[in-house]
């Protein structure tokens, strides 16, 4: 291997080299710039006198708003308007094993659609929640898979009635 000398400590060079490193970053630098401003989307065109108006909901207004005269949707003109309705009674979940959950279950849902039943009217009611919606999920799995041998999705509300 041969080993050549080579002279670092030469002032001039180094200078040179400088210059010509400086002069590099600098054309890289215009390059990159005018690439930039080629490839930047073109400014929309904009009427001189058109600005852009949002209002600040927030702001105070001077003039004061007055409420409006709306139609009533109660079925009858000359009837009561309904100002609240009752609170709906909660469905019962069931997380249970055992037939006596089951049975409890059961119970605490004929108590739960008697009251439901009980909010019907005429002109409309509670929805009253399906029995196999009021089944925990990882119960409605269990049973699916040990009792009816198939995918919860499948069960009929019949056959959670039955179950």
């Amino acid at each position: 291997m041969e080993l050549q000398d080579v002279n670092v400590d030469d002032a001039s060079d180094r200078g040179q080299a400088q210059e010509s490193a400086s002069a590099d970053v600098d054309e890289l630098t215009e390059r990159a710039a005018a690439m930039q401003l080629e490839s930047a989307p073109s400014p929309m065109p904009r009427s001189p006198g058109l600005r852009l108006q949002i209002p600040n909901p927030f702001e105070p207004s001077d003039q004061p708003v007055m409420d409006e005269l709306m139609q009533t949707v109660s079925p009858v003109s000359s009837g009561q308007r309904v100002a609240a309705a009752p609170a709906l009674p909660q469905p019962p979940r069931f997380e249970g094993r055992t037939m006596q959950d089951r049975r409890n279950f059961m119970r605490r849902y004929e108590t739960y659609l008697t009251a439901i039943n009980a909010l019907q009217t005429q002109w409309g009611g509670a929805f009253a929640m399906p029995v196999g919606a009021c089944i925990e999920s990882r119960t409605k799995r269990m049973v699916a898979r040990y009792e009816f041998n198939t995918a919860p999705h499948l069960i009929t509300e019949e056959q959670w009635i039955g179950y």
